[in-house]
């Protein structure tokens, strides 16, 4: 397990669509997307994420 700083990662697959996924500080992957069509996309979908993660409330749901 690594220690570091929360982070994202964006990449290009090899499927040509761009990608990102949030990495804890333990290096485990907590949240990700997929399917943008440019790197600014997937780059403004991130910084979407950091805007609203800090106004985030935790809800309980249950199964349908």
């Amino acid at each position: 397990m690594s220690t570091g700083t929360p982070h994202f990662e964006v990449w290009q697959g090899e499927d040509n669509e761009w990608r990102w996924h949030l990495k804890a500080a333990d290096g485990r992957i907590v949240a990700e997307e997929t399917g943008f069509d440019t790197e600014d996309d997937a780059r403004r979908a991130c910084d979407a994420v950091k805007r609203a993660a800090t106004d985030a409330r935790i809800l309980s749901t249950r199964p349908a």
